[in-house]
């Protein structure tokens, strides 16, 4: 048997963690490109639910010129406050589409509503233009 000093591997030894390190390494890669794969699809379907519900009943009512998000002045809100994610958040806690603090989205539409529901942001967003209160969303510099 081979005797080494304390503190020293074989070569064998020094072989298999640097292949066991590139391992985790691959793993690690690998995972981080399927959450950035599954942010992506999932930006994908928020912005689908967006135009679909802009195109729909809800948005009917709505005045402005087109956002990017759709026909509107809160298409042009949603497309600036989370480039029409549903699921967008900010440190500051604002969350969905519209950017909605939950205190204030709890206010605005009650408990029985899905803050990261595309329609329930825009029935919510509306209520909020419909009292006048557009300039609580900043990115319209009021």
């Amino acid at each position: 048997m081979d005797s080494y000093r304390w503190g020293e591997l074989p070569d064998v030894a020094i072989s298999v963690l640097q292949a066991k390190a590139q391992e985790v390494v691959a793993a690690q890669q690998a995972a981080e490109l399927a959450r950035q794969e599954e942010a992506r699809r999932q930006q994908e379907a928020a912005q689908a639910q967006a135009q679909s519900v802009f195109a729909g009943p809800v948005a009917a009512s709505y005045s402005g010129g087109g956002g990017s998000c759709g026909e509107g002045l809160l298409g042009e809100i949603a497309y600036m406050e989370s480039t029409c994610n549903n699921y967008a958040q900010n440190p500051s806690g604002a969350t969905g589409l519209l950017q909605f603090m939950p205190g204030t989205f709890a206010g605005v539409c009650g408990t029985c509503c899905d803050i990261y529901s595309t329609e329930c942001q825009l029935r919510a967003g509306q209520v909020m233009l419909d009292q006048g209160r557009q300039c609580e969303w900043e990115v319209l510099h009021c």
